[in-house]
């Protein structure tokens, strides 16, 4: 059974300094690469910018 748990939350949280929680698979950590087209989120306590790719369809 699925419990959406983030996979490699703890390691991400020792390397990145980054809390991970949960989800459903459509939105995952990547590589910071500038106009791929990935989502940028500025975090409180992380210095620069965090890149997520999304999957899945747009909402419209």
């Amino acid at each position: 059974m699925e419990d959406f748990d983030y996979p490699q939350a703890d390691k991400i949280l020792a390397e990145k300094n980054l809390v991970l929680k949960r989800g459903d698979g459509h939105i995952a950590l990547a590589d910071r690469v500038a106009g791929t087209g990935k989502l940028e989120l500025l975090a409180r306590n992380n210095s620069g910018k965090i890149c997520f790719k999304v999957v899945g369809d747009e909402a419209g």
